[in-house]
């Protein structure tokens, strides 16, 4: 079996968008000036992905949203300040005594994901091994991380204050003990998606 690579992977997510991305990922560095480093052969995945999500924002009207850790980021700064992207950024020590936003997914239109562990990082896509997994047409699990976006969204917003109870609305079923049963790939499969803190 062959298995198609995370930029094949993130460069089908943005042709398949109709409507929104949603983008959890740590730090952004697609553009290798942002890295310090020179355009090259390895280098243009991350340029590919950056113009193909301006070109999905700005030529078919795709909104995307985008939840980062805290620190500063030029790439994602300049997304927003063009109009491109809206963009929250998590600092967990206003909440706990440490941690970091250190998830990395996509959702595109609350039907298809990718959840792994590449940054959006050009070395992740052409230099380091990475592992994730593209989930198409396949609403149930896409809408269940869809809740941890908006949980992440929330969190992101202005002098956020955690509620004591988060909505009902962000609730889900799906848990180790209760696990999504669903058919991917042809193969039956026990699916939940889980984070920590």
């Amino acid at each position: 079996m062959e298995f198609p690579s995370t930029s094949e992977t993130w460069k089908r997510l943005i042709s398949l968008a109709e409507s929104t991305i949603d983008i959890a990922s740590f730090y952004w560095t697609l553009l290798p000036e942002s890295a310090g480093s020179y355009r090259g052969e390895t280098t243009q995945d991350g340029v590919d992905i950056y113009n193909g999500l301006i070109a999905a924002a700005a030529n078919r009207s795709v909104k995307l949203r985008i939840v980062q850790n805290a620190q500063a980021n030029n790439e994602t700064a300049d997304l927003a300040s063009k109009g491109w992207a809206h963009v929250r950024s998590l600092n967990f020590s206003n909440w706990f005594p440490g941690g970091v936003l250190h998830t990395k997914f996509w959702i595109v239109d609350k039907k298809h994901l990718y959840l792994g562990s590449a940054n959006l990082d050009w070395r992740a896509l052409t230099q380091v091994k990475e592992l994730g997994v593209g989930v198409y047409n396949c609403p149930c699990l896409a809408e269940d991380l869809t809740k941890l976006m908006e949980v992440y969204w929330e969190m992101g917003a202005p002098n956020k204050q955690l509620p004591s109870v988060w909505p009902i609305s962000l609730a889900t079923r799906y848990n180790s003990t209760n696990p999504l049963l669903a058919t991917l790939n042809g193969q039956q499969s026990a699916v939940y998606i889980s984070v920590t803190v």
